[in-house]
């Protein structure tokens, strides 16, 4: 270790009996000693009764001393053990504490703050932003080395490979294996349309066959034919559905109009073309339930059609 110069402190200076007498004590033989003196220690300074005060701080307490050292010092001789260095650290919160000595307060260090002291129960959040992954109050790992790498220029087997249809189910084959996807619900809703377009020409080609002649085709530009009204397509319909119909020239007055299932009129569609014309029914502001379609012909009900909203 270093060296502290002690010289400065007078502990030295022996009294003799005028000196005593001098200072009011009884003359006498006497035995005078002026070395017994305490010292203090605060923080790093030391000092020594009715003497001045030295700074220890630059000494370096880790370096120990054998017996002999200690003798050097003015100890009694024999075996000793030194050691200043035998101190316990606890932490309170922030607050990290060593015995007999100061506090550090640790909260500016930032992270979690462990309100129970028990760091196992705190709460972090992982955030994924491209091909990084962060923890707060922690570090991030880049993730990108994970990615699927086609190192053999070989597209067939990292792509799918091939594709079958069973029944309603595709299956799609590739290096992982086979993946199954039911189409049931996809083909149900294109059958239901399929369904609903035969039964819409049917329907036409009746009207057109009951109206106009067996054959089933229909003299449009003539004067000898009905008003037709078909059937409204979708139906079911969701917000709009198209109603398509027929008004033969010298017909003066033609509308359609919508009703409820009470006979309340929701709407009113003034045709003012003659021959073959349709509308979109917008349903937007109206319930789901059922409504009705008539065809009016010089103000009298031609026809009525049935429309359902789902």
């Amino acid at each position: 270790g270093n060296t502290v110069d002690l010289s400065a402190i007078d502990t030295d200076t022996q009294l003799d009996s005028a000196g005593v007498a001098a200072l009011g004590f009884v003359a006498g033989p006497h035995t005078i000693n002026t070395d017994t003196q305490n010292l203090s220690l605060a923080g790093t300074q030391l000092t020594i009764d009715n003497g001045n005060t030295v700074d220890l701080s630059a000494i370096d307490t880790d370096t120990q001393l054998d017996s002999a050292g200690v003798a050097a010092l003015g100890f009694v001789a024999g075996p000793h053990t030194i050691n200043t260095d035998t101190q316990n650290l606890s932490l309170a919160g922030a607050v990290l504490t060593i015995d007999n000595g100061n506090s550090v307060d640790l909260s500016s260090l930032g992270g979690a703050v462990s309100n129970d002291n028990d760091s196992t129960n705190e709460i972090q959040s992982l955030s994924f932003t491209n091909d990084t992954l962060s923890i707060s109050e922690g570090n991030s790992v880049d993730l990108s080395s994970l990615r699927t790498v086609n190192n053999d220029n070989d597209s067939t087997n990292e792509l799918n490979t091939g594709a079958s249809l069973s029944g309603t189910v595709l299956n799609i084959e590739d290096a992982g294996g086979t993946v199954s996807v039911d189409l049931a619900s996809l083909l149900f809703d294109l059958q239901s349309q399929i369904n609903e377009l035969k039964t819409r020409v049917d329907t036409l080609e009746s009207q057109l066959e009951e109206c106009c002649n067996t054959t089933g085709k229909a003299d449009i530009g003539g004067t000898s034919d009905g008003p037709i009204l078909f059937q409204n397509y979708p139906n079911p319909f969701n917000t709009s559905t198209r109603i398509e119909y027929y008004v033969p020239i010298g017909i003066e007055n033609a509308k359609l109009q919508i009703s409820d299932t009470k006979g309340q009129i929701l709407k009113v569609v003034e045709i003012e073309d003659r021959g073959m014309g349709n509308t979109i029914f917008n349903s937007a502001d109206f319930a789901v339930g059922q409504y009705y379609c008539t065809l009016l012909i010089d103000n009298e009900m031609h026809t009525t059609i049935k429309m359902i909203k789902d």
